[in-house]
């Protein structure tokens, strides 16, 4: 595999998710991602990394620097983690640690929160999301019942088990629950058809459907819910753990919160 990285400027860091959007039409290619700053960026050939939206309304620049990846500052900047665009509505979906579930229009800047709980319960920690090709619905989870962003280590020692794969309507705005007891619920995936949707559960260990079928984690899933693919980025990362990879045409864009750059896996 050929391995290209596209590095953003040194003062934001940490590129905690992706979104990859290509209109072969009009030949237009973006990448939106996540920062630890409580940003997101967005990239395009020609002008590169761009910053496009923020998720919380009480984030300055003064305050939200991106100099420091200081866990403290993140319920007042905002951690953008999973992002999914809409190419039909050109919306933007965000799950956000701090400030739940957020879209943006195509103009940018402060997200428009849509969701922070379902059936009474407050989200702990959105973390991945995607969108059902056919009906639009948007599948996220939220990580933990118990343990924020800050405190994510210890869920981890505790074994934790308290998290949920959700779905938002965006025709009522309703959230429903469709899993609960998930161990660190992470990456939301829906299938090709929408018949189904993948769940990554960092703390298991393992890549749940729906139907609470398990498959292992690390491996590339294709539309008919079949294994294709084991897929290594140890070269790349190491042991840096991965927040998302979304694959654009033979290319796989990969990020991690624990790097600063988006790395591109092409054949």
């Amino acid at each position: 595999m050929k391995r290209n990285v596209k590095e953003e400027p040194k003062y934001w860091n940490n590129p905690l998710c992706i979104e990859l959007y290509q209109l072969h039409l009009f030949h237009i290619f973006n990448i939106y991602t996540g920062v630890s700053d409580g940003r997101v960026l967005r990239y395009q050939p020609l002008t590169g990394f761009t910053y496009f939206a923020f998720t919380s309304p009480n984030r300055t620049i003064a305050f939200c620097d991106g100099t420091t990846d200081d866990p403290v500052k993140g319920p007042i900047c905002g951690r953008p983690f999973g992002l999914a665009y809409d190419s039909i509505a050109r919306l933007l979906y965000i799950a956000d640690a701090y400030y739940g579930l957020l879209v943006a229009d195509s103009n940018g800047r402060l997200a428009k929160q849509i969701a922070t709980g379902a059936e009474g319960q407050p989200f702990v920690f959105c973390n991945g999301l995607d969108i059902d090709p056919i009906t639009r619905n948007i599948y996220f989870t939220d990580t933990s019942a118990v343990y924020d962003l800050r405190n994510s280590t210890k869920g981890l020692q505790a074994n934790d088990s308290t998290g949920r794969l959700l779905k938002y309507d965006v025709r009522t705005n309703q959230v429903t629950v469709l899993m609960r007891n998930l161990s660190g619920a992470a990456g939301a995936a829906v299938s090709g058809d929408g018949r189904f949707v993948l769940v990554s559960e960092f703390v298991a260990t393992t890549v749940t459907q729906a139907s609470q079928t398990p498959v292992p984690i690390r491996v590339r899933v294709d539309g008919s819910g079949t294994i294709s693919e084991i897929v290594s980025l140890e070269a790349l990362y190491g042991s840096t753990p991965i927040s998302e990879a979304q694959q654009s045409g033979l290319s796989v864009y990969v990020s991690s919160r624990g790097v600063n750059f988006v790395g591109v896996y092409s054949p």
